[in-house]
């Protein structure tokens, strides 16, 4: 536990850093050393938290020949969603089945959507930042793949773009059933959401599937 409580110390105090004094270049780097430090952990420590064992299992036992009909455990009844067997997959064959590999890679795609947008879109990034770090899962289970597949829909939202928000949402319905949920969220914008209300929102909405779907 100790290890936690340091990681995500460094990573939280980097918030009172987030203020108008600061240039926003200074805030890009100091992201930029954020998300290091989160990849590394989340990346080369990864036989400790949640239910990683689960996930091990199917990173090691998914196929190409199974990418449709994989389960977890053996009931039927736990299908894997194809989006999230295919990612697994397809880094498995890139890293010559390496584990710590599959999740440097999908960490670093994850810090770096959320770093973007947080830089784009909100007045104060670094804090926004660790608002998604402490509400979300440290371990890339398919709720925080799904979720940051939605999370990057934000763009399209605000600039009225529906087709592609519905593609991207679709993606991540293939990763994590319950995304059929955040079709509704694009229509949101009529009730004049600021980017930075938004993005909480999103992370609010996904807190609550967790509890009744894992």
């Amino acid at each position: 536990m100790d290890i936690y409580i340091i990681v995500y110390s460094l990573v939280f105090i980097m918030m009172f850093f987030d203020c108008d004094r600061i240039s926003r270049r200074t805030k890009k780097l100091i992201l930029v050393y954020i998300s290091f430090i989160l990849v590394a952990f989340n990346g080369l420590r990864w036989e400790t938290g949640t239910d990683w064992s689960q996930y091990y299992n199917i990173f090691q036992f998914s196929d190409w020949n199974n990418i449709f009909s994989f389960t977890r455990y053996s009931n039927k009844d736990n299908q894997v969603e194809f989006g999230f067997v295919f990612v697994n997959i397809l880094l498995k064959s890139l890293g010559v089945g390496s584990y710590t590999f599959y999740l440097l890679i999908t960490n670093a795609i994850r810090f770096w959507i959320v770093s973007y947008l947080v830089l784009k879109y909100c007045k104060y990034p670094i804090v926004a930042f660790c608002v998604y770090v402490s509400l979300n899962y440290f371990f890339p289970t398919r709720n925080p793949f799904a979720i940051i597949v939605c999370i990057s829909t934000i763009p399209f939202i605000l600039e009225r773009k529906l087709f592609p928000f519905l593609i991207v949402t679709l993606v991540a319905c293939l990763i994590h059933l319950s995304s059929v949920i955040f079709f509704g969220v694009y229509f949101l914008y009529k009730i004049k959401l600021r980017p930075l209300y938004l993005f909480f929102y999103i992370l609010y909405l996904w807190v609550l599937l967790w509890e009744f779907h894992s």
